[in-house]
C-alpha cells in the first residue's frame, strides 16, 4: 500500500554544487524529456563520437554537461558536478547497437519518414523509441535526482548503410540553441579544432538575476493585457478542463516541399502588395507563412467557438538580446527563451487570408523582441515570480518554436564517417549531414497541443514540422491538409 521512500545517492563530496538557473528550473522543464534523433545516410564511426564527446566534457566548463541533478532542501534543484569523468561515473550514457543489414531491411527502421514529391503527413515518430533510444535513459526527473545518471544519453544504430543517433535530455539541460551549441562543440572535438570550442557563460552564475532591472513593468507593449488575479485562475481551470475533456494528445510529423512553401509565400506577398500597391511588400519569412498555414489548418479542423481567442506565441532565442548572453564568442547552453504574442480570433484564424495572419505574426515579433521590450518582460516575471501570461482566460495557445535557425540539418558529421562506409555513397553530396530528423520524448503532465516546431530544412528542400493536437482532431486535420495540398 505504501512504496518506498525515494532517496537521492548519497552526495560524492567531490562535487562541485551548483544551483540549477532559475530559467531551467520551471515546472514545464521539468515535466519535458526530449529524443532528437537524426539520421545520417552513412555509417558513423561509434568510437570517435564517443571519444570525442568525453574529451568535450573535459574542456573548460563543458564538464557541467555530466552534472548529477539533485533535489536540495528548498524544493530547488541543484547540479552536482563531478570532477572528473570515468566508467563508474560517466559525463553521458552511451549504447551502440550495429545492425549488420541494410537500414531497408530492417523492419521498424526502414518505416521512418521519407519525403515525398507533395506535402504530406507521416505517423507519431514515437513509434520508434524500442530501436533509437537508450535503453537506459531517464524518462523523468525523478530517474536523474534518485539515480546518478548523467544529463546526456545517447545511442548509436549503425547499419551496413545508414546510421542512427539519438540524443536524450531532460528540457532543465538544454533548449534548441544550446543543443545548436553543443553539436557545434562536439564536431569541433571531432575536426581537432579545440580552440574552436567555445567558453560557456553561466557556469555558476544565473544570467537572470542581473536582467529584467533597467525597464519596468508596465513599458511591455502587452503589459494591460497581462493575466492576472482571478483571470490567471479562471485560466488554471480552462487548462485543467482542456486536459480533463481531452485526455490525450498525439503527435505528428509533417513534410512539405520548398515548392509548395514559396508558392504560398509568393501568394502571400502578393495579397499583401494588392492591398498597398504604392509601397514594397513588406518581408515575411518562410517560418512566418509556414506558422500562419499551420494555423489556419489546425482552427479549421477543430469546433471552437469562433469569437473564442487564439494566442500565437513565437518563441524568441534571448541570446544576443542583452549583454548578459552574448550571442557571439561564447556558448549559453541552458533555457533563454522568451516569446512574442499574436492575438486573434479562431473565426480570424480559419478564415483571415494567410498573409494577414502571417504580417501580424512579423510585426509582433520585431515589435516585442526588442532589448526594451525583453528586459521589461523580464521585470514582469521578476515581480510575478514567474513568467507572464498575456491575452484573454479562456484563450487557446499555439506554441511555435523555430528551430530552423538553429541549422540542425547543416551539422557536420563527416569527420565521424566510418571507413567502413559504403563505397556507393562515396562522392555524393552531404556526406555526414543528417537526411532526416525527428523528435519525440516524455511530457509528463504537460499538454501541448495545437503546436509544435519548425524542425528545418533537409538538404533537399523539404521543410518538416513537428505539430501536436487532441488526438481526436487529427482525422479532419489531415482530410483539410490534404483538401489544402492536392487542389
Amino acid at each position: 500500500m505504501f512504496g518506498k521512500k525515494k532517496t537521492a545517492p548519497p552526495t560524492v563530496p567531490t562535487d562541485e554544487v551548483v544551483p540549477m538557473h532559475d530559467w531551467d528550473d520551471k515546472p514545464h522543464n521539468r515535466q519535458m524529456v526530449v529524443e532528437f534523433t537524426y539520421r545520417f545516410d552513412d555509417v558513423l564511426d561509434a568510437a570517435k563520437l564517443k571519444h570525442a564527446l568525453e574529451r568535450l566534457l573535459e574542456i573548460g566548463n563543458w564538464r557541467k554537461l555530466g552534472a548529477r541533478v539533485r533535489l536540495n532542501a528548498q524544493g530547488k534543484l541543484d547540479y552536482h558536478i563531478p570532477q572528473r569523468y570515468d566508467e563508474q561515473r560517466p559525463g553521458f550514457l552511451w549504447d551502440h547497437l550495429d545492425i549488420v543489414d541494410s537500414i531497408e531491411d530492417h523492419p521498424l527502421a526502414s518505416q521512418l519518414a521519407k519525403a515525398k514529391p507533395e506535402p504530406t503527413i507521416f505517423e507519431d515518430p514515437e513509434k520508434f523509441h524500442s530501436l533509437t533510444a537508450h535503453p537506459d535513459r531517464p524518462t523523468c526527473l525523478d530517474d536523474w535526482i534518485y539515480s546518478d545518471r548523467p544529463p546526456l544519453s545517447l545511442r548509436l544504430v549503425t547499419f551496413t548503410d545508414a546510421s542512427l543517433l539519438t540524443l536524450s535530455w531532460s528540457h532543465t539541460l538544454l533548449d534548441a540553441v544550446g543543443r545548436q551549441s553543443l553539436l557545434e562543440a562536439w564536431i569541433a572535438v571531432l575536426e581537432g579544432r579545440e580552440q574552436d570550442v567555445p567558453p560557456i557563460i553561466g557556469f555558476k552564475d544565473d544570467p537572470a538575476l542581473n536582467m529584467g532591472k533597467t525597464s519596468k513593468p508596465e513599458q511591455h507593449v502587452l503589459y494591460k493585457r497581462m493575466i492576472t488575479g482571478f483571470r490567471f485562475f479562471l485560466f488554471v481551470v480552462y487548462f485543467i478542463l482542456e486536459k480533463v475533456l481531452h485526455p490525450k494528445e498525439d503527435a505528428r510529423l509533417i513534410q512539405v516541399p520548398n515548392s509548395f512553401v514559396q508558392n504560398l509565400k509568393r501568394e502571400a506577398q502578393d495579397h499583401l502588395r494588392a492591398q498597398s500597391p504604392e509601397k514594397e511588400a513588406p518581408f515575411l519569412s518562410d517560418a512566418d507563412v509556414l506558422f500562419a498555414w499551420m494555423t489556419r489548418l489546425t482552427y479549421v479542423a477543430q469546433n471552437y467557438s469562433p469569437q473564442r481567442t487564439v494566442t500565437l506565441m513565437n518563441v524568441i532565442n534571448l541570446r544576443g538580446l542583452t549583454d548578459a548572453l552574448p550571442l557571439q564568442g561564447a556558448a549559453y547552453i541552458g533555457n533563454a527563451v522568451g516569446s512574442s504574442q499574436s492575438f486573434l480570433t479562431v473565426q480570424q484564424a480559419k478564415e483571415q487570408p494567410i498573409a494577414v495572419t502571417a504580417l501580424q505574426i512579423r510585426e509582433d515579433l520585431l515589435r516585442q523582441k526588442t532589448p526594451e521590450q525583453v528586459d521589461a518582460v523580464l521585470a514582469i516575471s521578476r515581480q510575478l515570480g514567474r513568467g507572464p501570461l498575456f491575452g484573454a482566460y479562456n484563450q487557446l495557445l499555439t506554441p511555435w518554436s523555430n528551430w530552423h535557425r538553429a541549422r540542425f540539418y547543416e551539422m557536420d558529421f563527416s569527420s565521424a564517417v566510418s571507413s567502413k562506409n559504403s563505397q556507393a555513397r562515396t562522392g555524393k553530396a552531404r556526406i555526414g549531414k543528417p537526411s532526416y530528423l525527428h523528435v519525440c520524448g516524455h511530457r509528463g503532465s504537460f499538454m501541448v497541443r495545437n503546436g509544435g516546431a519548425l524542425l528545418g530544412k533537409d538538404g533537399a528542400g523539404n521543410w518538416w514540422i513537428s505539430w501536436n493536437l487532441r488526438a481526436e482532431a487529427w482525422e479532419k486535420f489531415e482530410a483539410e491538409f490534404y483538401k489544402a495540398t492536392r487542389q
